[in-house]
């Protein structure tokens, strides 16, 4: 078994859910067949459980499910709401291992290191194949991925606290009107994201060193999530499955059956902008329209390669890193953690901890101007101001009905929408920093210039690439002829109508 196996997992969910007629008949059935005492509670918890197995296999079947075996992880707090505790999932987990339903490792926590392992589970061959044969007609066939999803009663502002050097876990928090409001606004917006018809193209994309890409595109809920044990300390938008695909597959997400491309804009250099603001610095008048904080001078000679962009990826990394962290010595650790991670999207130069130390040293030189701010932990409290000016901008597209996917601190839209979209990110970033007073009211409301990849009509992009397979609910390394089968954009679309983006999109 490879080392990192077991590194591959996402926590247990118990506010899943299903209407799945077959999930349904495979829960009695197991019901019946695992257990001898006839608790209520422990069979809607094998709802749960089997029904998050089986949505998590959908999504990578090598992926595991982290699930907590300790009785404090299932106090009733405003993050379970799910109406089971610990016996009940101990009792399904060890019944579906008992009958060789799940593969499963137990965790650990060694006393003398603090390190430990959560125990983990993923459903085995048998338990899929009795799921997938559950059908009305006895076929086999695999239960749509829509069909296993959240409850809406699922906390949406979340609060969590540091635990360890990278640990953080909700904790719960007394409601007052400004949870309330943030509350509402996420509803309105998830319920919004909801009715939108959210999807991705992929035909003439070819994953890097021939990686396997999964996209769930019925991952759609968004949630706030805040730090420190404050609301002043974080705030951003987590969630969305647009969130977690490679920078450069954002701009073939398709929205609301639209036959053009989206248009993405970001605040530009939003943190290091604010950080000059509060130094009494104009950053760009003061430099420049068109300065990079991320550049430094012995890049000049590496512009437009893939070095030069390697390296300014690092540079902006550096800095997030730099006004996150209070403790100095820490920053080359981490930051050599960061740039090493295989999962990472974006791409760094090989650096060892002395060239990283050294780089440092060049990027303080080169922020003379706001080093005072570097090892403080402000990066916090500066994404608390973008969560802001996000939250603004999205309750604005609810008002008018318009589909917006938000990235942190950016926002994708149909390009139809462009100037909407300039136009509102520039009046609530105005608005937000004028409400936050004089120390911050130089910051210049400016968003980074539109991507030359983002003025291809869609029409016009597709024509130029191979015609695979479709991107709706097949494996697109199944090769079809899309010119027979979608004669018009018209047909393409009422395609992707009827499916509603409700699948887990394959890529091999």
């Amino acid at each position: 078994m490879p080392v990192n196996e077991l590194d591959h997992f996402r926590p247990l969910q118990i506010h899943t859910w299903t209407d799945s007629p077959q999930l349904i008949r495979v829960q009695n059935k197991l019901f019946d067949e695992i257990f001898t005492r006839r608790e209520r509670i422990w069979k809607k918890a094998l709802l749960v459980i089997i029904a998050d197995l089986y949505k998590c296999y959908l999504q990578d079947p090598t992926k595991y499910l982290g699930v907590q075996f300790a009785n404090k992880s299932y106090k009733k707090t405003r993050y379970n709401r799910a109406g089971f505790g610990h016996n009940p999932v101990v009792n399904v987990v060890e019944a579906l291992k008992l009958h060789s339903y799940i593969k499963f490792h137990i965790g650990f926590f060694d006393r003398n290191t603090k390190v430990s392992k959560m125990s983990k589970m993923r459903a085995l061959p048998k338990l899929i194949e009795l799921i997938e044969s559950f059908t009305d007609d006895g076929s086999s066939q695999p239960v749509p991925a829509h069909m296993i999803y959240r409850t809406p009663d699922e906390e949406l502002v979340i609060l969590k606290k540091r635990v360890g050097l990278k640990k953080r876990i909700p904790i719960d928090y007394e409601e007052t009107e400004e949870t309330t409001a943030m509350r509402d606004v996420l509803i309105k917006y998830n319920e919004r994201l909801e009715r939108t018809y959210i999807d991705i193209d992929l035909r003439g994309y070819e994953p890097p060193d021939g990686k396997e890409l999964r996209i769930d595109t019925t991952n759609k809920r968004v949630r706030r999530i805040f730090s420190n044990e404050t609301f002043e300390d974080g705030g951003r938008f987590y969630g969305g499955w647009w969130q977690n695909i490679p920078k450069d597959l954002r701009k073939r997400i398709v929205i609301d059956e639209s036959n053009k491309t989206v248009i993405e804009r970001d605040f530009k250099a939003i943190h290091i902008n604010l950080l000059y603001n509060k130094a009494g610095i104009d950053y760009f008048a003061e430099y420049g329209e068109d300065a990079d904080p991320y550049t430094l001078d012995h890049m000049i000679e590496l512009k437009g390669t893939l070095e030069f962009d390697k390296w300014r990826n690092f540079y902006k990394k550096l800095l997030l890193v730099c006004i996150n962290k209070k403790r100095e010595k820490e920053v080359p650790c981490v930051i050599l953690d960061e740039i090493n991670n295989s999962e990472s999207d974006d791409e760094y130069p090989v650096l060892s901890e002395e060239d990283v130390v050294r780089a440092i040293e060049a990027f303080e030189e080169r922020h003379a101007p706001i080093r005072s701010y570097f090892y403080s932990g402000i990066g916090l409290k500066l994404q608390k101001v973008d969560s802001i000016i996000a939250e603004r901008v999205i309750k604005h597209f609810i008002e008018e009905y318009l589909p917006v996917l938000c990235v942190h601190d950016s926002f994708i839209i149909d390009n139809r929408d462009t100037q909407k979209l300039d136009d509102i990110v520039e009046s609530c970033m105005q608005e937000v920093i004028n409400e936050l007073g004089d120390e911050w009211s130089k910051v210049r409301c400016t968003i980074t210039p539109r991507s030359k990849d983002h003025d291809i009509r869609a029409d016009e992009r597709l024509a130029r690439q191979p015609s695979d397979s479709p991107f709706t609910e097949i494996n697109l390394h199944e090769i079809v002829d899309w010119s027979n089968k979608y004669g018009s954009n018209e047909r393409r679309a009422e395609d992707w109508r009827l499916n509603k983006a409700q699948h887990i999109v394959i890529y091999k």
